[in-house]
Formats: C-alpha cells, sequence, structure tokens
C-alpha cells in the first residue's frame, strides 16, 4: 500500500489479548502506515461475568490507545467516552476498522464521530459470525444507519456475508476469517505439564467453555463413560456442582479447570489430543471462546464437532463429525479416533496445515490491507 496512510482499529475484545496483536503489527509492518488501535481497559465477559483486563503488550511499530467505555461487557450498547471523539479530531484517519455488529451503537458512535470530525475517513465494520436480526427496534434503525453509512464490510464466513447482503448492504463485502497466531499455537512438548494434568497417559479429551448448558457436557459423559480416556473440561458455571457429581457417578477420569489465561491455554493446548466443540450455529461468542477452535486446530489437536455447514468449513479434514444430541455418532467418531491413531494424527496434522494456511494473522493482515487498497480506490 503505498503513501502513508492513517489507520484506526477499534476493538472491545479481540485485542485485548496479547497474542492476538501480531494482526495489527502485520498491518504495520507491510504497510507505511501510521497506525492506532482504540481498546477499553478491559472487558466484562458476558458468560462468567468475569473482568478481563487488557494485557500487557509491546507495540513498536503502532500505537494503543486505551479509552475508558460504557456499559463493558454489553457489546450492543457500550460506547467509547470522550476519547473516540478526541481521537478522530486530531488523528483524521483515512480507515477506521471497526470490530463489532452493525446493530451496535459504538459503530454508530463512531460513524458520526467521523462525519463531523473526519468526513474524508473510510467506515469498514468487521463482522464475525451470522448476524440474526434484532426485535429491538433502536438496534434495527441503528444497523439501518451504519449499513448506509459504512464504505466497507468484512464478514467472517460466506453465510455472514449472505445475512449481510439481505439487508440492503450497498457497499464493498470482502469475506476474511477469524484468525490465529500460528508462532504461539502450535505443537510443542511439554511433558511436565502434561504428565500433571494426565498423569496416566491416556488419550485426553477436551472441553473448553462455560458450565452452564449441561445437555452438551452430558452427552460427551455418556459418550466416553466406557472408554479408556481422560477427560479435561476448562471453565466455570452455574452448573459445575451438577457436572461433577455425574462425572463422579459415571466414574470418570476427569479434571476441571475453573479459569485459564490465553498464555495458559496455549500450553494446556499441547496435552490434548482431541477437543469437543458441539457448538452447532454462529452464535456471536466474545473473548476467547471465539478463536477457540482456530487455536486448537493450530496447536495440532483433531477435532470431533457437531455436524453443521459452518463447522466443516472451519474444520474440513481437521476433524470427525456428529449430528448433534446424537449420542451414537458422537460415540463412534470417538472410538473411531481412538481405534485408528493413524487417522487421529492426521487429523491432527491436517488442523496445523490448515491452520497455518487460511488462518494465520500474518495472511488476515495482508488480505485486510488488499481490502482497504480496494475501498479506497473506489472513493
Amino acid at each position: 500500500m503505498d503513501g502513508n496512510l492513517k489507520i484506526l482499529m477499534i476493538s472491545f475484545s479481540t485485542l485485548l489479548y496479547k497474542f492476538n496483536h501480531i494482526f495489527p503489527f502485520e498491518i504495520a509492518r507491510n504497510t507505511s502506515s501510521t497506525l492506532k488501535v482504540l481498546v477499553p481497559p478491559g472487558w466484562k465477559i458476558e458468560r462468567n461475568g468475569k473482568f478481563q483486563p487488557l494485557e500487557k503488550i509491546s507495540a513498536d511499530n503502532y500505537d494503543i490507545v486505551v479509552s475508558p467505555v460504557i456499559f463493558s461487557g454489553i457489546q450492543p450498547v457500550s460506547l467509547f467516552k470522550p476519547n473516540l471523539h478526541n481521537l478522530i479530531k486530531s488523528f483524521q484517519p483515512e480507515v477506521v476498522d471497526i470490530d463489532c455488529c452493525p446493530g451496535y451503537l459504538s459503530a454508530f458512535q463512531t460513524i458520526q464521530n467521523c462525519k463531523r470530525l473526519s468526513p474524508l475517513s473510510k467506515i469498514i465494520l468487521r463482522i464475525k459470525h451470522q448476524t440474526r436480526r434484532t426485535s429491538f427496534l433502536l438496534s434495527q434503525l441503528v444497523e439501518k444507519y451504519n449499513l448506509k453509512n459504512a464504505n466497507g464490510l468484512i464478514a467472517d464466513s460466506c453465510n455472514t456475508a449472505k445475512e449481510i447482503e439481505k439487508r440492503n448492504f450497498k457497499g464493498k463485502i470482502k469475506i476474511i476469517p477469524l484468525g490465529v497466531n500460528t508462532e504461539v499455537f502450535r505443537p510443542r512438548d511439554l511433558p511436565e505439564l502434561c504428565c500433571k494434568i494426565n498423569p496416566r497417559a491416556k488419550k485426553v479429551i477436551a472441553y473448553f467453555g462455560p458450565l452452564n448448558k449441561t445437555s452438551e457436557l452430558f452427552l460427551l459423559f455418556k459418550a466416553i463413560h466406557n472408554l479408556i480416556c481422560r477427560l479435561l473440561i476448562i471453565g466455570d458455571g452455574g452448573q459445575r456442582t451438577q457436572i461433577i457429581n455425574l462425572a463422579r457417578q459415571l466414574n470418570l477420569d476427569f479434571h476441571i479447570i475453573s479459569s485459564a489465561t490465553h498464555e495458559e491455554i496455549a500450553q494446556y493446548l499441547n496435552c490434548i489430543d482431541i477437543i469437543y466443540y458441539p457448538e452447532r450455529t454462529d452464535n456471536p461468542k466474545m473473548g476467547l471462546d471465539q478463536y477457540l477452535p482456530l487455536e486448537a486446530m493450530a496447536s495440532g489437536v483433531a477435532v470431533v464437532a457437531s455436524d453443521s455447514e459452518s463447522n466443516r468449513n472451519l474444520f474440513s479434514n481437521a476433524g470427525l463429525y456428529y449430528r448433534y444430541g446424537n449420542l451414537e455418532e458422537l460415540r463412534d467418531v470417538i472410538q473411531f479416533f481412538f481405534d485408528k491413531p493413524r487417522q487421529l494424527n492426521e487429523s491432527k496434522w491436517n488442523g496445523r496445515k490448515r491452520a497455518v494456511k487460511y488462518f494465520s494473522w500474518k495472511k488476515i493482515a495482508k488480505q485486510t490491507i488488499e481490502f482497504y487498497h480496494e475501498v479506497l480506490e473506489e472513493g
């Protein structure tokens, strides 16, 4: 990209985590641009109510601007305090990349400020997961305004792009998936940690996520209760006691870790053979949940996932699939991996190759830069 372009990236949760900052780093490294990243000091994670602070980040080739927000953790109505207004006024960005859904007030706030203070700025909305229409009138009006005034839109999948096209968006749309730091999330030998997690050296199946929806975990429990394996659960929630009681009733060999940092997750993934991913829709996720499937693949973990178009597009030959809620099919695919170690290893390696080829933040940064170009050239 020619010229000293001014880029403003706005993120509520993705760029709280230091491992994801390879993305703005690569944006700045591959352009002769001045890049500023606006983030809150932290974010309240909706699923568990815990506060995720901004991790300590060393940014050499771009600036991080920290601004308090109103209604932290409720992204549809969250707003940045005056720092956003002052930043747009002083910086005069040529590209504003907003990481949020089209019906969110933060996008409305940004577009309004740009129209008044920096009218030449090009607005790009970065949308993750299919965005369902809301029945809330204010959100409908905000979405209509934001889509009308955005110059471009980045969708993480074909399904997301199709959903936005139905809403009469007239600007440019480009499909760019979520990314993963493949230098941090990679296969590594961590014998001491793995021995601690899995002292009997069994096959390890893992579930990451909130312990609120018991049906999905109970299905897994029933599928593996006659298999020789270790179950690792990383998460917490209101159903924790019920989940522990059932696991004990079924005599499962299990271990629960209530919470883990991003860095700890990167290590735990190296001690896991299979990750259980029962998600059946593209419901929006916040925090680390949305990146876990990619991080697992990049770390060389095989996947057992519910059979959906979005999951097959994501994992491809890195995993096996079962019909959501079907106990026999879930048991069969897990048993297949246990009985066929060669196929298990192939799925692990396929996932790693797929993550590096299609989802590395370096790759995502290059695609993003190209899209900035396209939007700017359209005038």
